[in-house]
């Protein structure tokens, strides 16, 4: 059974009322540098972020999109995989509305209606 904790915290992060990461976004945001981490404006140039790239919150490459520049952070995704079942749960699910929306678009309307009851 899921830690309703985890859910709770996880809501607070994702809607900026966490308070460590508020601080954070306080902290950071006085330190000159672009582009930042859109959770916790961390700098990943200039000199701030130089200093923090030793402290894990260096680019994560592993987000990017083409040519637009890494929008979050290593170790932000290194907490992330300490609750896999968060990320895993979402992929699921993601997957799962794509093969229905790929079955609907080869199917007549009566028979998606049918699948539904």
């Amino acid at each position: 059974m899921p830690d309703p904790m985890i859910g709770d915290e996880l809501r607070a992060v994702l809607t900026g009322e966490h308070p460590t990461l508020a601080r954070y976004r306080r902290t950071f945001g006085r330190v000159p540098a672009s582009p930042r981490c859109q959770l916790c404006a961390a700098p990943f140039a200039g000199p701030g972020g130089a200093v923090l790239r030793h402290f894990g919150f260096g680019r994560f490459a592993g987000n990017r999109q083409r040519h637009d520049p890494p929008r979050l952070f290593r170790r932000g995704w290194r907490a992330a995989r300490q609750h896999p079942g968060r990320r895993g749960d979402e992929a699921t699910r993601r997957r799962a509305e794509r093969r229905s929306l790929d079955i609907r678009g080869r199917q007549e309307p009566v028979e998606v209606v049918a699948l539904r009851a």
